[in-house]
């Protein structure tokens, strides 16, 4: 029961890893907008200070701990940061129907063991 939540707590911290990043990068497009003014300004750039303090330390130490899992986090922001506002609002039906098909969410599932594992496999 026990490793069954500290397997959710890290599902959850991966997540929210991933959406502070997305928001990070989504912050430095606005910089280049018009209404990136003096009070926007100042409140981005201390909220981008404190997001990029807090996730620093886990970020290097998923980084350090499985190249592949940062990756693959990587490449879900990208997937992210590239979607239209069409298919943000598609996003949600799409889920629907593949956690109907897929109720565990295997196709999203990140395994904190994979790095033990898979040396345990290399042996």
């Amino acid at each position: 029961m026990a490793k069954v939540l500290e397997f959710d707590r890290f599902r959850e911290a991966v997540k929210l890893l991933a959406l502070y990043q997305v928001t990070l990068e989504q912050m430095d497009m606005f910089r280049q907008t018009k209404m990136y003014r003096h009070t926007i300004k100042q409140r981005m750039q201390s909220l981008e200070k404190d997001i990029e303090q807090l996730i620093k330390k886990p970020v290097v130490q998923l980084d350090n701990t499985d190249f592949d899992i940062f990756q693959e986090i990587q490449m879900k922001v990208d997937t992210i940061l590239d979607l239209s506002i069409g298919e943000l609002t598609q996003l949600q039906v799409v889920l629907e129907k593949t956690r109907n098909t897929d109720p565990f969410g295997e196709h999203f599932d990140i395994n904190p063991n994979a790095a033990s594992h898979r040396k345990s496999s290399q042996r």
